[in-house]
C-alpha cells in the first residue's frame, strides 16, 4: 500500500473557486440593485482582494515572498495608477467611438453578440474572445524582443505576491484593453457583461500572484489559476515563454504553450534571469527605454540553474528558495 498523502487545506482547493464564484455573484447582485457598473466591479475586486491579503500574511506559500514596505507600495501604486487607472481612462476616452462602430454594425445587420443568451453564458464568450487577444499580444512580448522591455516590467518582480498583478507597464495595460475589450464592444455585449469580465480579469489576477498554495486539479486544463502561472514568472525561459492565458488555459492548450510537468511544483526563484531591478515605480516606467542600460547596471551575478530532474523529485514537491545573496553593485557600463 502506498502511504496515505498528508491531507491538505481546504484553502489549497477551495479559496480559488468560492473567491471568484462569491466576487462574480457579488457584482451582479450590485448591478440588479442599481449599483453602477463601474463602482459594483471595484466592489467585487476590493473586497476579495482584502481577504487574499489577510491570508498571505498568515499562510504564506513561500516566506521569501513576503514583500518589504517597499515592495508594496511600489506594487500598490502601480495597481492604483497602471492597472486601475490606465483602463478607466481609456474606457472613457474610447467608448463612444466603440458604440459608434457598434451601431454601424447593427446598421448593417451585424448582430454578432448573442446578447439573449443567459449571463453565464455570455460571460464565457466573452472569456474566450477576449483570452484570444490577449494570449497573442501576452505571447507576443514575450517573443518579439523589441517589446519584450515593456513587459519585462510585470516580470521584475521577485516577491510573488497578489499586489504584484498590478506591476504592469501602462503601454502593456493599453495593449490588453484594445486586443480584449475593444472586441466584446464593437461585437455588442452588453456592459453587464463586460463588467463581469472585469471582475473575473481582477480577482483572478490577484489569485493567480498571491503567495498562497492552491491547485486548481482538473480544473487547470481550463483556468490560468495560480499554480500554473507561478511557472510562467519563472526565471527560466522554458517555463517562463508558457503558459500565457490570463482567465483561462485553453488557448494554451490549443497552441501548445501550456506547461505544467507531472511530479513537479514551480521554483520560488522568479522575476528576470538577466537582471535584479530594484522595486522603483519611475524606474518600472522609464523601463522600456532604458532597458538594456539597466539591466546591465543590475545584472545578476549568477543564473538561476535547471530544475530538478522530475523522475528523481518526489511528486508535489517544489524547488527550493533561492539563496540569499549579498547586494550587487551597480556595474559601470562604458
Amino acid at each position: 500500500m502506498h502511504p496515505s498523502r498528508p491531507r491538505q487545506p481546504v484553502r489549497t482547493w477551495a479559496l480559488y473557486p468560492l473567491l471568484l464564484v462569491a466576487s462574480l455573484s457579488g457584482s451582479w447582485a450590485l448591478q440588479w440593485l442599481g449599483l453602477a457598473s463601474g463602482p459594483s466591479v471595484s466592489l467585487a475586486i476590493l473586497l476579495p482582494a482584502l481577504v487574499i491579503q489577510v491570508i498571505e500574511r498568515r499562510w504564506p506559500h513561500h516566506r521569501s515572498w513576503r514583500p518589504n514596505r517597499r515592495t508594496w507600495v511600489v506594487d500598490l501604486s502601480h495597481s492604483l495608477l497602471s492597472s486601475a487607472a490606465v483602463p478607466s481612462l481609456l474606457h472613457a476616452a474610447t467608448i463612444g467611438a466603440l458604440h459608434a462602430g457598434t451601431e454601424r454594425l447593427l446598421t448593417w445587420g451585424l448582430a454578432l453578440w448573442p446578447s439573449d443568451a443567459p449571463l453565464g453564458l455570455q460571460l464565457l464568450g466573452a472569456l474566450l474572445v477576449a483570452e484570444f487577444g490577449t494570449y497573442w499580444a501576452h505571447r507576443t512580448y514575450h517573443e518579439l524582443l523589441p517589446l519584450w522591455p515593456i513587459h519585462a516590467v510585470h516580470h521584475s518582480a521577485e516577491k510573488m505576491h497578489s499586489l504584484a498583478a498590478g506591476r504592469t507597464h501602462p503601454i502593456n495595460i493599453a495593449t490588453t484593453f484594445f486586443v480584449s475589450t475593444a472586441p466584446l464592444v464593437l461585437l455588442g455585449a452588453p456592459i453587464e457583461t463586460i463588467a463581469l469580465l472585469n471582475v473575473f480579469t481582477g480577482v483572478n489576477g490577484l489569485l493567480q500572484h498571491a503567495n498562497i498554495d492552491m491547485r486548481l486539479g482538473p480544473l487547470a486544463w481550463v483556468f490560468a489559476g495560480p499554480d500554473l502561472h507561478h511557472y510562467h514568472h519563472s526565471r527560466l525561459l522554458a517555463e517562463s515563454n508558457a503558459n500565457y492565458g490570463s482567465n483561462l488555459i485553453v488557448w494554451d492548450v490549443v497552441f501548445g504553450t501550456r506547461h505544467a510537468p507531472q511530479g513537479q511544483r514551480p521554483s520560488a526563484a522568479i522575476g528576470l534571469n538577466e537582471a535584479s531591478l530594484p522595486d522603483h515605480f519611475w524606474l518600472h516606467l522609464g523601463l522600456p527605454f532604458t532597458y538594456k542600460r539597466n539591466t546591465s547596471r543590475y545584472r545578476r551575478s549568477t543564473i538561476t540553474p535547471p530544475p530538478p530532474n522530475p523522475a528523481t523529485t518526489k511528486p508535489g514537491t517544489s524547488w527550493p528558495d533561492p539563496p540569499t545573496q549579498t547586494p550587487r553593485k551597480p556595474v559601470t557600463v562604458s
